[in-house]
């Protein structure tokens, strides 16, 4: 097998975007939305900065982030209901307030920071922008300098922070070094890749129409609500956390994918599955996923170094077999397999009107991967353990059934569900949740101890072969 990799067109001298950016799949999916405070739709990260950085070159590594990425230079004209970017925000003092704490005591500190931090993300506003804020408080916890950064999400998503957090780095360590600024790679704009979905409609995923609509038309809940509510918001959601070993986690990312030749994503969907078959006896489910969207067979374009927020989120429907653990696991992975172009097609064919949303709410599900990543070799900030509080407005409205988000940090698997008291009680919640941690680890446990090796169609794409033809060669 060939593979044929596309070469990557980084473009240090890529002017800066201007004008109007087109609806992009993610981001008409959120006005969609119709939130009750859309403003307030919020992502944070906390930074402990080394001592010996003043507030002066923090004030000039957050102005030169603003210059590079023309990303956090949008807002919302009101009028065309488009985002666009404003340039008169190009060296704009009001991404960063300084906080002084001197002559506070630590728990004087605590309320003050906290009171700032609550006005500076009720402050971001669509309309007038910024949406890129920073916080920063000297001395602020254990006299440890603190830095947070937050940003609307319409403007930024997971690997964004991890390219914003490696520039920032970069940036500060010229800066603290005296030395000359690094020319930071600037790949192709969200405006370019909002361009480049018109044509890809076009030529690749026009045909998707009807495997959409089906998936949509054939809905089938996984789960039974325990109360019926007209609707929730997030001042009725509660969050919970449940985690494998270390040990568990390691196998999870390595040998438990070799005898099936699976990926994480498909033992941890396959353990939602088993798991509502356990508890609601579902053999057909409709979820919805979310993906980070940068999938590299969209459009002429790069996006390496881009920010912004280019997360998919689409329907799958799935269908658990009557058969043992393996087949089980198998058939998941043929299914998530035959997934049209990593479900991009369903935003942008919805996009267009092409296709309908689901009806009915359902489990949003989401695995984020590692992310450790983000505490970047030799840095001169480190992620800080600060609770930054509600990102979004809590009036806002629950939109899934349940949320569940899945990563890795530290070399553990982490797992976090959020639902609403209004229509999942408490034990219902709990048993959801242990039996999925003890589904998973029966994954696990069967794939590391399982000898052989057994191969599926999806392994060999350049062949048509079915599972029985497959079964019968390896017999």
């Amino acid at each position: 097998m060939v593979l044929i990799r596309r070469k990557k067109r980084f473009n240090l001298n890529r002017s800066d975007a201007e004008g109007a950016v087109q609806r992009t799949p993610i981001i008409d999916w959120f006005f969609a939305l119709n939130l009750t405070n859309p403003h307030y739709y919020l992502q944070s990260v906390p930074l402990f900065l080394k001592p010996d950085i003043t507030p002066e070159q923090i004030k000039r590594a957050v102005m030169e982030i603003t210059i590079h990425h023309d990303t956090l230079r949008l807002k919302l004209d009101p009028v065309s209901g488009l985002l666009h970017y404003n340039n008169e925000l190009y060296e704009s003092s009001s991404y960063l307030e300084i906080v002084s704490s001197n002559g506070y005591t630590e728990d004087e500190k605590e309320e003050l920071l906290g009171r700032h931090w609550a006005a500076t993300k009720q402050s971001i506003n669509l309309e007038t922008g910024p949406l890129f804020r920073c916080l920063l408080f000297p001395n602020a916890i254990e006299q440890k300098t603190l830095l947070i950064i937050t940003a609307h999400h319409v403007v930024i998503d997971a690997v964004s922070w991890r390219i914003l957090l490696e520039d920032l780095n970069r940036i500060l360590n010229a800066i603290v070094n005296e030395a000359p600024l690094p020319q930071l790679i600037r790949t192709d704009s969200y405006q370019d890749w909002a361009a480049s979905i018109t044509n890809f409609i076009a030529d690749d995923v026009i045909n998707e129409k009807e495997y959409w609509r089906n998936i949509v038309n054939s809905f089938e809940s996984p789960l039974e609500v325990d109360y019926e509510a007209e609707g929730s918001k997030l001042i009725d959601t509660i969050t919970k956390h449940a985690t494998l070993s270390t040990n568990e986690t390691v196998q999870l990312l390595t040998s438990a994918n070799l005898p099936y030749n699976t990926r994480v994503v498909d033992l941890v969907i396959a353990a939602l599955m088993l798991t509502c078959n356990h508890l609601y006896k579902k053999s057909y489910l409709t979820i919805e996923m979310e993906s980070h969207g940068r999938e590299p067979n969209i459009g002429d374009v790069d996006l390496s170094r881009t920010i912004g927020w280019f997360t998919s989120i689409y329907p799958v429907k799935l269908n658990l077999p009557d058969t043992m653990i393996g087949e089980q696991l198998k058939s998941i992975k043929e299914q998530l397999r035959t997934i049209p172009n990593q479900g991009m097609g369903f935003g942008m064919l919805k996009l267009e009107g092409l296709v309908k949303s689901l009806s009915k709410r359902t489990i949003r599900f989401n695995y984020l991967g590692e992310i450790d990543d983000w505490n970047i070799q030799g840095s001169l900030c480190e992620l800080a353990d600060y609770d930054t509080g509600e990102e979004q407005d809590p009036e806002n409205q629950f939109t899934p059934l349940l949320d569940m988000m899945l990563y890795v940090q530290n070399k553990q698997f982490h797992m976090k569900l959020t639902y609403s008291s209004k229509e999942f009680s408490y034990t219902s919640i709990d048993q959801f949740i242990n039996q999925y941690v003890e589904q998973l680890q029966r994954l696990i446990h069967h794939c590391c101890e399982k000898e052989n090796l057994e191969f599926t169609p999806s392994d060999f794409n350049t062949i048509k072969i079915d599972q029985c033809e497959l079964d019968s060669l390896f017999l």
